[in-house]
């Protein structure tokens, strides 16, 4: 029996409530009738889809919070951004574990982790930088815990937790701006010389806890500007966690200088524990006393301490060098996006000068503070 393909698709598509028909469809449906889709079929009458401008607003916005969950938790190909390191949980791991030690010592002996395993001799509660200390132990520990959620929880910078997002993140901005980094920045200008005496190795260390501390506070600036503008959208928003991810990295430097002090102390203890053994002479009073001076709690602390930090001293002009803008995977020929990120395409006159010229200021900072390099600045504190 004949089979009339006009027919056929003249009564289906009108028991389907559709007036046109296509013969070249139905024939090759008929062609094959082993095949039960008609999805092919039914979608040559579908209605045209809403052109862009008729998108309804809730639309819109799904659709940029879709985009911004993508750029925010898919990494880059084949680019590595530092900024991206505490994007990983075993950073924080480390941080939590820093921060539980911290606080038990605290609670244990009254005096911080360090400070303990000295004797009272560096970064100890009891000394006459104490106070200032102990508002820097505690509102670091507040901050890291906070910038841990705020890195981590994904789901809170989405959808009906963006709230709670926002208020952590003037949280942890606010413990920054006026507790953990003036603290920061005044404990690395008045550090101690120690037994040693060391102004040289006290001073490389004021001046790259200082330098430190300004860029930290540089990238959290630039990234709370811009989410406040949202120059591009979803693209800023992305931007903004790589700025604030990358001034929370500057903060954690310290937790590659902690292992690094902490095995200088043991060292320090089994060479003078060695030289407690020999018999008393002369000789062992002189080992003694050269180990005592070239292990410095003080100088272990500064020599492990300009191991990473030291290294943003050769960078001149601080973020806006070339190195600066890989810090945060900011490509040099992407105008919006250095605009976005750092306000002009260009750093002005004023801006060249502060980076370049920041460790005379530093050095000045540290002259005035030591009485010339001449005196103890902690014990200046508690005269």
């Amino acid at each position: 029996m004949e089979m009339n393909a006009s027919k056929i698709g003249k009564s289906t598509m009108e028991d389907f409530g559709f007036e046109e028909t296509n013969e070249k469809v139905i024939q090759k449906l008929i062609s094959r009738p082993d095949r039960k889709d008609f999805e092919t079929l039914f979608a040559l009458f579908a209605p045209d889809p809403k052109p862009p401008a008729e998108r309804d607003e809730e639309e819109e916005t799904l659709q940029e919070e879709k985009q911004v969950t993508v750029a925010a938790e898919i990494p880059m190909i084949g680019t590595f951004v530092p900024a991206s390191i505490v994007s990983f949980w075993p950073a924080w791991l480390i941080a939590a574990m820093f921060i539980a030690i911290q606080l038990t010592c605290y609670f244990s002996t009254g005096d911080s982790f360090f400070g303990y395993l000295t004797g009272g001799v560096v970064e100890s509660l009891r000394l006459s930088t104490g106070v200032p200390m102990t508002w820097h132990m505690m509102s670091g520990c507040i901050f890291w815990t906070l910038g841990g959620i705020q890195v981590l929880a994904k789901p809170l910078r989405h959808g009906r937790f963006v709230p709670i997002h926002r208020l952590l993140g003037v949280t942890t901005t606010f413990l920054w701006f006026f507790v953990c980094g003036p603290t920061a920045f005044w404990l690395s200008l008045h550090v101690g010389l120690g037994k040693a005496q060391s102004q040289f190795f006290m001073t490389m260390f004021a001046i790259a806890g200082m330098d430190t501390t300004i860029w930290a506070y540089y990238y959290m600036i630039r990234g709370w500007i811009c989410i406040r503008k949202r120059r591009r959208g979803p693209d800023s928003v992305y931007l903004h966690g790589r700025l604030m991810r990358m001034g929370i990295s500057m903060t954690m430097l310290i937790l590659f200088q902690r292992p690094l002090q902490f095995l200088g102390i043991c060292l320090r203890w089994v060479v003078l524990g060695c030289v407690s053994l020999l018999p008393s002479s002369s000789a062992k009073e002189y080992l003694q006393w050269f180990f005592e001076i070239v292990l410095d709690h003080n100088i272990l602390l500064a020599i492990t301490t300009m191991h990473p930090q030291t290294l943003l001293i050769a960078i001149m002009d601080g973020p806006r060098s070339e190195v600066g803008m890989v810090l945060i995977g900011v490509a040099h020929d992407s105008y919006e996006e250095i605009i976005d990120a750092f306000g002009n395409a260009s750093p002005k006159w004023y801006e060249k000068a502060f980076w370049r010229f920041r460790y005379l200021a530093f050095l000045a900072l540290r002259c005035y503070v030591t009485r010339g390099f001449g005196q103890d600045p902690v014990l200046l504190l508690g005269s």
